[in-house]
């Protein structure tokens, strides 16, 4: 009889553990999670007189194809490989002026 009332009292605990549990995820089933909106305004950037803008130029390059070497046994000691040769670099420059911005108005340079 000792060991039919410690069952009933493993079952209980079990059932009142698990109903507990789900309790908590059947209780936010009606909660609504906020949205995040993003509200972007543009509108010409105030550029004062005589400011200079730089744009970026970007690096000339040329792609070199260099083939696999051989040894004097003829057995292959480098692989073939592709060589990146930076014929100008990048640089900073000064942009040019817009036509919007040479009437009088200031958008950036797109």
């Amino acid at each position: 009889m000792e060991k039919r009332s410690i069952l009933q009292v493993a079952i209980t605990v079990l059932g009142l553990t698990a109903v507990t549990a789900f309790a908590g995820c059947w209780g936010n089933s009606g909660h609504v999670v906020p949205e995040t909106r993003f509200v972007t305004v543009e509108k010409p950037a105030n550029v004062p007189p005589g400011v200079v803008r730089y744009c970026w130029e970007e690096p000339i390059v040329q792609f070199e194809p260099e083939g696999p070497g051989v040894d004097a046994e003829g057995r292959w000691y480098s692989p073939a490989y592709v060589a990146v040769r930076e014929v100008r670099q990048g640089r900073w420059r000064p942009c040019r002026p817009m036509l919007s911005e040479l009437r009088g108005e200031t958008k950036n340079e797109r």
